[in-house]
This record gives structure tokens, sequence and C-alpha cells, in this order.
């Protein structure tokens, strides 16, 4: 009888399907590609939370200080990295805990408040600053 013809309906119709599938696969790898990298532009805190912890460690000489209450307020540009830091600076014969601000765009600061052994402002504007852009940005006690 002979062999089909390449303009046969059915050769056509299950080349057309073939190809739909192949878009649709292709559609469903973009599609899930654009979700992973949205995915990671969200999860920019921990960098900066890290940043921060790093500034103040070498701005009071102390690599084993520790930090607790940590968190980021603001948005990634114009945001702050607040929280609190137990050091033992070299200037400092006792160390001690106290609050610290890093701006992420690194415009001001980093600010850490007296009562660690090292003051980066006056107390009064430290308290001016952490009341400004960390309590009234959304920090949580």
């Amino acid at each position: 009888m002979g062999t089909p013809s390449v303009s046969s309906p059915n050769l056509f119709h299950a080349t057309a399907l073939r190809r739909d599938g192949v878009l649709r696969i292709v559609l469903l790898g973009a599609g899930l590609l654009a979700l992973v990298a949205c995915g990671k532009s969200v999860d920019w805190q921990p960098k900066a939370i890290a940043d921060a912890e790093n500034q103040i460690r070498v701005r009071l000489g102390d690599p084993a200080a520790r930090f607790g209450r940590v968190q980021v307020t603001g948005n990634q540009a114009t945001g702050q990295t607040c929280g609190f830091v137990t050091a033992n600076p070299p200037a400092s014969a006792s160390g001690g805990t106290g609050r610290f601000i890093v701006y992420i765009d690194k415009a001001a600061g980093p600010f850490i408040e007296q009562s660690v052994g090292i003051s980066t402002i006056a107390q009064a504007q430290f308290e001016f600053q952490w009341q400004n852009d960390c309590v009234n940005e959304g920090y949580k006690s």
C-alpha cells in the first residue's frame, strides 16, 4: 500500500503536538527560573547582618564580639542593621554590652553606644539615631 506521504494530516498533527509539548516545557522551565531568581532577590538580609557584624568587629577591634537581637530595618537600599553587641575592645578596660547601628548604604556610621567601651558618637545623638532609624523603622525589642 505504500508509505504515508509527508503531507499526511496525521504526521502534521503529531509534529504540531511535539512542537507544542517542547514549547510548554521551555515555558515551564523559564517560569521556574524566574521563580528561583525572585527568591534570591529577597534574601538580602542575612548578608546585610553579616556585613554589619563584621563592620562592628573591625571598629571595636574585637574579632570575638558577640551579637544579639540583630534586626534589619528599612529596605535593601537605605535600611540599617540594628542590634546589641557584647565586646571587649582593646581600648576598653572592661568591655561591655551595648547597641549598634550599621547603615546598609554606608552613608553614616557605624554607630556604637558608649556602654561597649568605645563610642563612635555622643550618647544623646546615638539615642536619637536609634529611635528614628531602628525603633521607628520597625525594630522590635
